[in-house]
């Protein structure tokens, strides 16, 4: 069922006008208990795996520098930089948590940089002397990782038992397990989309089976009847979150008890939907605690993505100039728990070809509790794959950033009769106009809205 945005703009305006929604701000009295998400536990955790904290989920912890700092060296500064996160020469000494510093000058990337997890050492950030003094040029061909994927992994389908599929239960009971859980992997729960199940119930999920069904309450879909652009996801499977494993237990062949944080956000996981719990990489590719601050980014053009995540934990980008022809995206935050991207700037098409169409410029995949907050982004395309559910996300066109996780969409962006901008869900893209299609899978079905040149305020709070 189509429903119209215009409801909305009379609740913005309140929104707007009460201080007292704030960071985390539940839907009391606006929806179903059944329906809403607690999104205080979006961003930086509170207190990391090496005892680190943090004063909120927008602020990284308080690192101090260790080891002299980095200058150009004219060539290829890969090396340097992994060896200073390595501890390696002149960072012997040098112990996680730290800061490695780059000074002013262009330092040139023509090989990958993948930072945490098996590549080196956790718990490190790579900070500029400030967007405007240090650059990072990054060739095409090769990126800049805060992360390792993937190498090892498993699953395990959870077992017919209630208690499974409680809403806010941590614990469960997996059977069918292959490969070998274990402490710190950032993992997801995954099932069937409503209308269909598990062809091999019992096991952990492969193909799904049946036809679309709309229980009335939370629609998890991705036929051509939610995909706005026509493109139906073939798996079938849009419900997932993302959790970090805090205990394991093997309980017998194939068979483990595992403990994971956040418990399930929502109620309706079920046995013959085959939920399933997933891991994608071995202990030791895990990444914790890598941020990248205070410098411009210049990805190689249609180049890679500077990406957060690929299955790790607790990372962030903040305070980075990112500037970038034709890739597609230029960030990207992937399999990620309580990951966080702060007063960025993304610059994301050559303008002489906007008229083209618009790249990406940020896109979220199976991530979970993860913060868009305070960013700014130009002549792009703001999305997600549809895939981030219980992620928090809002979008803004006017200069004004207010709310919890607001993204400014800069013109000449609303100039554009081919723009597209999806949250959280799917979006369809209209050469005749500038209509946007939003389909969150938390609050809202679908909303329609035509975007105008004058300034407006659309914030999904779910």
């Amino acid at each position: 069922m189509r429903r119209d945005c215009a409801y909305l703009f009379p609740l913005i305006s309140i929104l707007l006008l009460l201080p007292a929604l704030s960071y985390g701000q539940a839907w009391s009295n606006i929806l179903a208990s059944s329906r809403a998400i607690d999104w205080s536990r979006a961003g930086l955790p509170a207190t990391f795996p090496d005892g680190e904290t943090t004063p909120n989920p927008w602020t990284p912890p308080a690192r101090t520098q260790c080891g002299p700092t980095l200058s150009p060296s004219g060539g290829d500064d890969s090396t340097q930089i992994l060896n200073a996160f390595n501890g390696s020469g002149s960072f012997s000494s040098c112990t996680p948590p730290y800061i490695v510093l780059l000074g002013a000058g262009d330092f040139q990337v023509t090989n990958w940089v993948r930072l945490g997890g098996a590549n080196t050492r956790n718990n490190i950030t790579l900070r500029g002397s400030g967007p405007m003094s240090t650059t990072l040029t990054v060739s095409a061909s090769v990126g800049l990782q805060a992360g390792s994927c993937c190498n090892g992994g498993g699953a395990g389908a959870l077992t017919s038992a209630a208690s499974n599929y409680t809403r806010g239960q941590t614990s469960f009971l997996l059977q069918n397990v292959s490969g070998t859980p274990f402490i710190g992997a950032i993992a997801q729960f995954v099932q069937c989309d409503n209308g269909f199940t598990n062809s091999s119930p019992g096991q952990p999920l492969g193909s799904c089976t049946g036809s679309a069904s709309d229980p009335l309450t939370v629609f998890h879909c991705s036929d051509a009847i939610c995909a706005m652009s026509g493109n139906a996801d073939s798996t079938r499977q849009q419900e997932k979150q993302t959790v970090r494993i805090t205990s394991v237990t093997n309980t017998g062949p194939s068979s483990w008890t595992v403990t994971v944080s956040p418990g399930l956000y929502l109620g309706d996981w079920t046995y013959n939907q085959g939920a399933t719990l997933y891991w994608g990489n071995n202990a030791s590719y895990t990444s914790v605690g890598i941020g990248i601050e205070d410098m411009t980014i210049l990805p190689g053009d249609s180049g890679n993505a500077v990406t957060i995540g690929n299955g790790g934990y607790a990372s962030w980008m903040k305070g980075v100039r990112e500037m970038s022809f034709n890739n597609n995206p230029i960030f990207l935050i992937s399999n990620c728990s309580h990951c966080l991207a702060a007063n960025n700037y993304w610059f994301a098409n050559d303008p002489t070809h906007i008229s083209s169409g618009l790249t990406s410029i940020a896109q979220q995949g199976t991530s979970s509790d993860s913060l868009l907050l305070n960013n700014i982004t130009q002549f792009g395309l703001f999305m997600d794959d549809g895939c981030c559910h219980q992620e928090r996300c809002s979008l803004t066109t006017t200069a004004g950033i207010r709310a919890a996780v607001e993204t400014v969409i800069k013109p000449p962006y609303l100039s554009t009769p081919s723009a597209r901008i999806s949250c959280c869900g799917r979006a369809t893209r209209s050469a005749a106009s500038t209509t946007m299609i939003l389909t969150p899978p938390i609050i809202w079905r679908r909303i329609s809205a035509t975007i105008s040149t004058v300034p407006t305020l659309l914030t999904i709070w779910g």
